[in-house]
């Protein structure tokens, strides 16, 4: 209840209080962890228009942002065309990624893209690609990147 709080505040002094809890009306700060609920939001956050939010999972929605030495990610999507190791890879359907594969026994492979509701298959018959795919270790471990090229032999 209301009361039980105030008496249990009571109990500290105005500058015991400021070690034990955070202002909010000036800058403040601590040296342990801050765990927040479901998101974090900053400014005013609409999705697609303003402001940015980090939700539960990790999922960053920004203006823009800052890395002042260097960002590790498999794969950057930048307006459809996607950026690998460096070098650009353009494609009219923004690429693909690889949902499934399994080797057919005479040499080729089938190939299933992991495409979502708003892509279409850009990829035609005997179109010549070049895919950038992450290797691991034998422990799991991400240990690079390994390019490939390939001949499209049927596409549906």
């Amino acid at each position: 209840t209301l009361v039980g709080i105030l008496n249990l505040l009571s109990k500290y002094s105005p500058e015991e209080l400021e070690k034990i809890f955070l202002r909010k009306d000036r800058a403040d700060g601590t040296p342990f962890p801050i765990t927040f609920g479901d998101w974090v939001k900053f400014g005013e956050f609409i999705t697609g228009i303003s402001g940015g939010c980090i939700d539960k999972n990790g999922i960053l929605e920004m203006e823009e942002g800052i890395f002042r030495k260097r960002l590790f990610v498999p794969e950057i999507a930048y307006n459809r065309i996607t950026y690998f190791k460096g070098r650009m890879c353009a494609s009219p359907g923004g690429g693909c990624t690889v949902k499934e594969w399994s080797a057919n026994g005479d040499g080729s492979y089938t190939i299933t893209p992991d495409l979502t509701d708003a892509d279409g298959l850009s990829q035609f018959v005997d179109d010549i690609l070049t895919t950038y795919f992450v290797t691991k270790n034998a422990e799991g471990k991400l240990q690079g990147f390994e390019e490939m090229k390939f001949r499209v032999t049927s596409a549906d």
